[in-house]
């Protein structure tokens, strides 16, 4: 028998398997939908869509448990928006009870009906679960609602004022059955607000001092002749701009620039021009002068603003300056090209920020926060600037009046802080500076200090520059709240022990405030 091998038919054999399986593969991801079947398909595909199958079965459960939830906050909603309808009810119930055409009876039959809907709602909050999970209980207690009762009106208890507890002077106030006794009268010597300032002692603030105008002379020689001149410009720089004077024969010519005005040599005098044009053009931002002797006429300007920032020359300045020519424009050279023997320009007065007023609280005499407390607690300093009050208390002593505020809109100073402060290496001197500082502003505060740099002190500035502030004055003040003594030892005279509590039994007393009848 004879066997041969032929390579076209293996070849064809080969190409006929291949297409064999990819239509095999084909077939398979067909019937799934899908591309990648496993990771033989493309391992970096496979890895990349299970954890896109992984976040979206995480997403869908999330959604699923965002739904569950939205499920059991409707089911509480529902059993909260029947109890409120319940108290609606009860509320209705209550007011017609307070009706007095009702009789004794028919009070009793709404109380019933009262009770039996507090009743529903403790079961309406037991009741609602959800998954078997209470909703509206918690997870351990379940309080019930016994009884209760509201009046939309204060009203005094019968009988409870048989012991006479206060001695009160108005029978009747806003229509309310008395007596009252009140905390004071708009006829005190600190009329009534509720509360009394003293007035313990008053500092006058002093060393203000005015702010100082920078002052600039323009001195011509009296050997300056009109050709020194001719054509010799300068200009005068104040904040909002600048003007330019330019010396000429007559005013025919022409000169590059803005707010160029020519001073006319052909007039009286051409000092009198550079005064006349100055006043007419800027006498709103600098004050003017002049003098003169046989030897030089002097104009001098002051800046109608005072302080340092007159000295910034970008703002105020008085420079020579060149003007080009050519295009028909004449021009000019700078006045200050000349010698200065004929004209100089020189700052005679620089501008200088006045002091600002103050006083000064020597503290170096505490040596502990405590001794410094003691003494100043319940004080407050009044700064007639900004006429606020800056009060002292310790909230350390609370539940003590010497822990809460006693002068109406008062800013709070705790000292409790400055035991802190003290504890860890602060001078009390250096501690205050840092409370009133961060409590007043540090432009109202600054420290003082000896010739070593320590702190013995506290200024306590003006709320303004210059002699004005030495009007100012920081006076310290104690705000006292009004009192009332309700006088138990005498009501119960005779009576003792056991026999305390049946004497008190159902009495009481009443606070009232005037500003609404409303607040019992």
């Amino acid at each position: 028998m004879l066997v041969t091998n032929s390579a076209q038919a293996g070849f064809i054999l080969g190409t006929l398997n291949k297409n064999i399986n990819k239509k095999s593969k084909a077939s398979s991801q067909l019937a799934l939908g899908e591309k990648i079947r496993h990771a033989g398909d493309d391992a970096s595909g496979y890895a990349i869509s299970e954890k896109m199958r992984v976040r979206i079965r995480s997403l869908n459960q999330a959604d699923a448990n965002v739904q569950n939830g939205a499920s059991m906050l409707r089911v509480a909603e529902g059993a909260i928006q029947s109890q409120i309808n319940l108290l609606r009810t009860v509320k209705e119930r209550v007011i017609n009870a307070h009706n007095d055409t009702n009789t004794d009876t028919d009070r009793m039959i709404i109380q019933k009906e009262i009770s039996q809907y507090y009743s529903e709602i403790n079961d309406i909050a037991a009741e609602t679960t959800f998954n078997g999970k209470q909703l509206l209980l918690g997870n351990k207690v379940s309080e019930s609602v016994k009884g209760w009762y509201r009046l939309d009106h204060a009203e005094k208890l019968e009988g409870s004022d048989t012991l006479g507890l206060i001695s009160g002077t108005i029978e009747t106030l806003d229509g309310q059955e008395g007596p009252f006794k009140t905390f004071g009268a708009a006829t005190d010597d600190v009329a009534f607000d509720g509360y009394n300032i003293k007035t313990l002692s008053t500092e006058s603030m002093s060393g203000g001092s005015d702010d100082v105008s920078n002052v600039i002379s323009i001195r011509f020689s009296a050997y300056t002749s009109d050709s020194d001149l001719e054509n010799r410009a300068f200009k005068i720089l104040y904040p909002s701009g600048e003007e330019i004077f330019v010396f000429a024969h007559g005013t025919s010519h022409s000169y590059r620039g803005d707010n160029v005005h020519i001073v006319d040599l052909d007039s009286d005098s051409a000092l009198e021009r550079i005064i006349k044009k100055m006043n007419q053009e800027i006498s709103n931002l600098l004050q003017l002068d002049y003098s003169s002797s046989s030897s030089f006429m002097k104009l001098t300007l002051t800046t109608r603003m005072a302080g340092a920032i007159t000295n910034d020359t970008s703002l105020y300045n008085i420079e020579g300056t060149t003007l080009a020519g050519g295009d028909g424009y004449t021009a000019a050279s700078s006045l200050t090209d000349l010698p200065t023997s004929r004209v100089e320009i020189t700052n005679s007065q620089s501008g200088k920020d006045g002091a600002t007023a103050g006083w000064t609280w020597d503290l170096s005499g505490y040596d502990t926060a405590e001794s410094f407390i003691a003494q100043y607690v319940g004080q407050a300093i009044y700064h007639s600037g900004n006429s606020q009050y800056y009060e002292f208390i310790d909230s350390s002593t609370s539940p003590t009046t010497d822990s809460i505020t006693k002068i109406n809109g008062s800013t709070v100073i705790d000292l409790n802080s400055l035991r802190s402060s003290v504890s860890s290496g602060k001078s009390v001197a250096e501690a205050m500076t840092s409370l009133l500082s961060s409590k007043m502003g540090s432009s109202l505060v600054s420290s003082v200090t000896d010739s070593s740099g320590n702190v013995t002190g506290v200024k306590l500035n003006a709320t303004v520059r210059g002699t004005e502030g030495n009007s100012q004055t920081i006076s310290f003040k104690q705000g006292d709240l009004r009192d009332y003594t309700v006088d138990f030892q005498s009501l119960l005279s005779g009576v003792s022990g056991a026999d305390i509590p049946g004497k008190l039994d159902g009495q009481g007393f009443r606070f009232y405030d005037a500003t609404d009848k409303n607040k019992w």
